[in-house]
Parts: C-alpha cells; structure tokens; sequence
C-alpha cells in the first residue's frame, strides 16, 4: 500500500547518508505487462512522493557523481522491462 511504501522510504531515507562517496540505490516499483501484477500500481508515485518530504530532489539526468548526491530519477528499463527509481 502507498502506506506502507511511504513508512518504508522515510525510514530507510529521512536520514541523509554522509557525501563522502557516492552509492545508487535502485528500487523496482513496476514492470511490464508480464509481471505488472507483482507491483503496487502506486509505488512509483509513493516512492517519488516520500523521496521528495525526505528533502531528496527529482532529476531526470541524475547519475552517480558528486553533483547529483541527493537526487533520484525515474527509469523504464526495457531490456528487464521494470520500471525503477
């Protein structure tokens, strides 16, 4: 539930990691026809909203350099066919 995902994300991310060296954290919240079931319709939309209230920013180009530290973006893998944030 979108409950449950968003008591999950603040607990896990309310707390900033330390910006000594950066890490990514993928986190599956959809996927294709096949395995759409699997997911919670909302996860992705919970994900992004409770990054967002733990003061993380969206950025659509972000990667795994010093610059984007507190940031998360939304992709669609199409080789795995999941949707990640």
């Amino acid at each position: 539930s979108e409950e449950a995902i968003s008591r999950l994300i603040h607990a896990s991310f309310n707390e900033k990691f330390p910006n000594t060296f950066m890490i990514r954290i993928t986190l599956v919240v959809g996927a294709g026809k096949q395995a759409r079931q699997k997911y919670d319709a909302n996860a992705s939309r919970a994900v992004k909203s409770a990054l967002l209230e733990c003061g993380y920013q969206e950025d659509a180009g972000a990667s795994c350099v010093s610059d984007c530290g507190g940031s998360f973006k939304s992709q669609h893998d199409t080789g795995k066919n999941l949707y990640t944030v």
